[in-house]
């Protein structure tokens, strides 16, 4: 009897200390498991700590580049010289680019309008608007991706043209960035308030601005875009070189086919005496580009 105890015992002790071995093994295999969880969970807090850090500069950067369109505007729209310079650097860059544009020109008195440019005594603004002159009486072919193109690195280039001044004048007033954005956005929220209380007195017509009429009348002057529904298709067998080969001999086939004098614009500008005067007068000019642009505006 003492020995069949003592086996039971034996083996209840041995069963014992087993569950015991099985639980410690579980024990380190959860400490293994959460040190595994503590280490992702920093990692990914790490990864979130430097998503946000990228989305912060992100911010800045997006904030700091509106800022400088918003100054560059106040500039442009402010500054008398500026705006000038500004518009006849697009009328340069319009005329003569498509049959479109130079008819709105004709339709806007744009003709006066460059010959009293290139008499002002500005020389940048006079070279400007003889090349404007220049393709006021041909019908170029320039295809609308380029235009936009062109319109895009135009800002660009305007922005950095401007945008230093302003900064000059900040560091002078000892202003940085942020503050003047906050003061921007001061200005922003009480504008909005009284927005909101004349759509409250007056109704919805309280807040329209005379713009919006003036640009809803010109809408349709961007609906003739649909002369560029013809695309090029490469054959399917062409390699990569044959292809950007053949787009551009494509492209300039095209240029060609839809290129005209405009005998509007030739006939306002040849039938007017003091234009013919002044651009003889212009080809006495020392700027060779601006002789240039006078001999290809008479021709």
């Amino acid at each position: 009897r003492y020995k069949k105890e003592t086996a039971a015992l034996k083996d209840e002790l041995w069963r014992e200390r087993a569950h015991s071995n099985r639980v410690r093994l579980w024990i380190a295999g959860m400490h293994a498991d959460v040190k595994h969880y503590l280490y992702e969970i920093r990692r990914r807090e790490e990864q979130q700590r430097q998503t946000e850090m990228a989305d912060e500069i992100e911010k800045r950067r997006l904030r700091f580049q509106n800022w400088q369109n918003l100054a560059s505007i106040y500039i442009l729209f402010t500054d008398v010289d500026s705006l000038f310079l500004f518009f006849a650097q697009r009328l340069a860059n319009l005329a003569g680019a498509r049959r479109m544009y130079n008819e709105r020109l004709r339709e806007n008195g744009a003709l006066d309008v460059l010959l009293s440019l290139s008499k002002g005594p500005r020389q940048e603004i006079r070279a400007l608007a003889s090349r404007a002159l220049a393709g006021f009486g041909w019908n170029g072919f320039v295809e609308h991706r380029i235009v936009g193109w062109n319109c895009k690195r135009h800002w660009q280039e305007w922005v950095k043209r401007v945008i230093p001044t302003r900064e000059h004048q900040m560091r002078a007033l000892r202003v940085r960035f942020e503050e003047e954005r906050r003061r921007r956005k001061g200005k922003k929220v009480r504008r909005s308030s009284v927005a909101e209380l004349m759509r409250k007195e007056f109704g919805s017509q309280g807040t329209l601005l005379d713009g919006e009429s003036i640009a809803s009348n010109d809408a349709s002057a961007h609906t003739e875009f649909a002369e560029d529904d013809e695309e090029f298709e490469p054959s399917p067998d062409m390699s990569l070189r044959d292809i950007i080969r053949a787009r551009r001999q494509w492209a300039l086939r095209r240029a060609r086919r839809k290129e005209s004098p405009n005998m509007e614009n030739q006939m306002i500008l040849g039938t007017n005496k003091e234009s013919i005067e002044h651009i003889i007068k212009l080809m006495e000019n020392k700027d060779w580009e601006i002789v240039r642009n006078a001999v290809l505006s008479l021709s």
